[in-house]
């Protein structure tokens, strides 16, 4: 699972923003299944998000489910106002995560390692946007 190296890495190199993120652990089963955090600490009251997930949980609404807490939290912080995102132009399923979380399309941009980025933002104001959104419920009756 290649995810979990990547987050221990940026956990190694960025011991200061270990709070401003986590593993994903599915409830029922206790499993881990992803990660989520920030790309850095605020920088002019802005943060950026990254979030993955191990195959299996794909398509099952953990990644909506936990961006809309996790940006929740952000937002109520005081030093962050805005909270930012970007996926690949052909990555629909995490651009349907940011939009059922309120972000809002801004630009696309070059990716250093090739090909384009879709840069996404929501901000306090659209913090409405969240509350009135409900999170999935897995499939529970």
């Amino acid at each position: 699972m290649p995810i979990f190296p990547m987050w221990l890495a940026q956990r190694i190199s960025n011991p200061e923003g270990v709070e401003w993120g986590g593993m994903i652990v599915e409830g029922t089963s206790r499993t881990a299944i992803g990660t989520m955090g920030v790309k850095g600490l605020p920088i002019a009251n802005q943060v950026e998000i990254g979030y993955g997930l191990i195959p299996e949980a794909h398509g099952k609404g953990y990644a909506t489910e936990i961006a809309l807490v996790f940006t929740e939290w952000l937002l109520a912080q005081t030093n962050v106002q805005e909270v930012w995102a970007e996926t690949h132009p052909q990555n629909r399923s995490s651009q349907r995560v940011l939009e059922k979380c309120g972000f809002v399309f801004q630009e696309q941009r070059p990716d250093p390692a090739g090909g384009f980025l879709n840069r996404y933002r929501l901000t306090c104001p659209d913090r409405a946007n969240l509350l009135s959104l409900t999170a999935p419920d897995h499939g529970k009756p």
